[in-house]
């Protein structure tokens, strides 16, 4: 028999939902040229990786390799973390300092104070 060697594809985008076990969903935008027309588009797909090791939170940047189908959507893996991200919507640090570029008195943050809803 001979060997065939297929080539893996590897894409990058970013990471915008790890709510699933070990599943993340991928972003991942591509610039083209129109064949006929020549104008660049902007094309948009999502993809559901598994990543086991669940090193990949939301807003990083990724890269991921093509694999068996793991399940009915899932066909790639996480290769590996390029660059971290802000850790999704929220712009508050550890202590809960919610930081605000320009207020009025020349300080960068402002102090929000967690409330118990019941």
């Amino acid at each position: 028999m001979t060997d065939k060697k297929t080539q893996l594809k590897t894409l990058s985008g970013t990471v915008v939902s790890t709510k699933m076990k070990s599943t993340i969903v991928v972003l991942v935008d591509r610039y083209e040229k129109h064949p006929r027309y020549g104008k660049f588009i902007r094309s948009r797909k999502r993809y559901k990786v598994d990543a086991e090791n669940g090193k990949a939170e939301e807003g990083d940047r990724v890269r991921i390799i093509s694999c068996r189908p793991i399940s009915k959507d899932k066909y790639f893996r996480l290769l590996d973390v390029t660059e971290k991200g802000s850790g999704g919507l929220s712009d508050t640090d550890s202590q809960g300092v919610l930081k605000v570029a320009g207020l009025s008195d020349g300080s960068d943050s402002l102090e929000i104070e967690k409330e118990a809803v019941i």
